[in-house]
């Protein structure tokens, strides 16, 4: 469940899956630029590293974020996907 002050949302009411409530890998971390967790997960395991963060930043700069409608959070993701990107490096 997800709690707004008044309003209580259950899981499966919402139109994307949640990064908070669900681990999975096609879990968006990034809504504006439709990242995945799996996106993350695929860089690091190929790379060691994932420009995901530089990209998410050029877009901010570019002015083509929308996270106070596109992010269940209302915020910036950069948080969610720095800390995605340090549980895929632990695991």
């Amino acid at each position: 469940m997800y709690f707004s002050g008044k309003a209580t949302v259950r899981k499966g009411e919402t139109a994307l899956a949640v990064t908070q409530k669900d681990p999975g890998d096609e879990v968006f971390v990034c809504y504006c630029f439709e990242h995945k967790r799996g996106d993350l997960r695929r860089d690091l395991a190929q790379k060691g590293v994932t420009d995901i963060p530089d990209r998410i930043k050029k877009g901010i700069k570019e002015g083509r974020c929308d996270c106070e409608r596109k992010n269940p959070q209302g915020a910036c993701c950069l948080g969610n996907v720095a800390a995605a990107i340090n549980e895929i490096k632990a695991s």
